[in-house]
C-alpha cells in the first residue's frame, strides 16, 4: 500500500499545491481560469493528501521504534492536520487575494473527505504492520508491545546492556 516513498510523494503534494495556488494567485482569475468552488475542491484534495500521507508516514516510521513513540507522532499527525485543514481556511476567507482564488467551505469539504481516505487506507496499513511486529516479537520471544527490541532498554534512565555485565565490569 503506502511505503517508503509515502514522505516524498507527501512533501510533493503539499508543495505542488502551494504552488498551483501561488501560481493562481500570481494570474489574478481564481486557478488557471476555474471557478472559486472547483478550485477550493482542488486545493483541498491536493494538500489534504499531501498532510494525510505526512501524518501517515511519521506514525509508520515511529510504530517501528516503540509504541509510545507512535502515539506521540500520531499526536503530532492530529495536529498537522488540523493546521492542514485551519491555516488555508483562515487564508482563504480573511486575506482578499487568496479569496479570489478558492472557496473556502469548498476547500474544507475537500480537506475533510481527502484526510479521512488516506487517514483509513493508512490505519489498515499501519495495522499490517503492527501485525509484522507482533509475528517478530513473538517469535523473538518478547511480548509484543514490549519496548524491548535487542539491546534498546524501555527505561530511558536504564544503562544499556545486562546487569551482569555492569557487575562483572566493576
Amino acid at each position: 500500500m503506502l511505503r517508503l516513498a509515502a514522505p516524498l510523494v507527501a512533501l510533493t503534494a503539499a508543495l505542488g499545491g502551494s504552488a498551483y495556488a501561488w501560481f493562481a494567485m500570481e494570474r489574478g482569475d481564481g486557478l488557471l481560469g476555474m471557478g472559486r468552488s472547483a478550485a477550493g475542491v482542488i486545493l483541498g484534495v491536493v494538500i489534504g493528501a499531501g498532510v494525510g500521507l505526512l501524518a501517515h508516514s511519521l506514525v509508520r516510521a515511529a510504530l517501528r521504534v516503540d509504541t509510545q513513540a507512535a502515539f506521540q507522532a500520531l499526536v503530532v499527525g492530529f495536529g498537522a492536520k488540523a493546521a492542514g485543514a485551519v491555516l488555508p481556511w483562515g487564508a482563504l476567507s480573511f486575506v482578499p487575494r487568496a479569496a479570489e482564488l478558492a472557496d473556502p467551505t469548498s476547500y474544507v469539504i475537500a480537506y475533510a473527505f481527502t484526510v479521512l481516505v488516506v487517514v483509513g487506507a493508512g490505519v489498515l496499513d499501519n495495522l499490517h504492520l503492527s501485525n509484522e511486529i507482533a509475528l517478530d516479537a513473538m517469535e523473538a520471544g518478547r511480548a509484543p508491545g514490549s519496548a524491548d527490541q535487542g539491546s534498546r532498554s524501555g527505561d530511558p534512565l536504564q544503562p544499556q546492556g545486562s546487569s551482569d555485565a555492569l557487575e562483572s565490569a566493576s
